[in-house]
């Protein structure tokens, strides 16, 4: 499942079905991994399409109060149509936006990549072995709740 939120997107075509904090579709993460600062509870499921004026453009004023001045500017290159033609999703670990077992690889190795620097790291603290295995077996979601011990 992880693979799959970290390889889909959206392109954006006229924003009125793409969440705009929340979907993944200016680049790899989603924007409200981004905020500087929380954002308020009405504005959590606003569309693309929310923060756009067809004259004027992006809403601006709004937008640099959450998000730092990197995504604005890769904002700047986005634009909307007025046009009904929808959001496309894609598949974004590749540069044609269409999945192929290749991407897919690639996308399995470079997460890989990450998790071998988080468990060499892990086996260098120095704690007591049980602590460190404590830390692995939560890590890897093998801990047990009450929940699931009682049945």
């Amino acid at each position: 499942m992880e693979l799959t939120k970290k390889g889909l997107g959206v392109t954006i075509g006229d924003g009125r079905h793409t969440e705009f904090w929340n979907h993944i579709w200016l680049d790899s993460c989603a924007l409200r991994d981004r905020t500087r600062e929380p954002l308020p509870m009405e504005q959590q499921k606003h569309k693309v399409r929310d923060y756009w004026h067809p004259e004027m453009g992006w809403d601006w004023a709004t937008l640099s109060q959450f998000l730092p001045i990197n995504i604005l500017q890769r904002l700047v290159s986005a634009e909307l149509t007025d046009e009904v033609v929808g959001d496309l999703p894609v598949w974004k670990a590749s540069k044609t936006g269409n999945f192929s077992i290749k991407s897919a690889i690639q996308l399995v190795q470079e997460m890989e990549e990450d998790d071998t620097e988080t468990w060499t790291k892990l086996w260098k603290i120095r704690t007591p072995h049980r602590v460190r295995f404590f830390i692995w077996l939560l890590l890897h979601g093998r801990l047990m709740t009450n929940v699931e011990r009682v049945m």
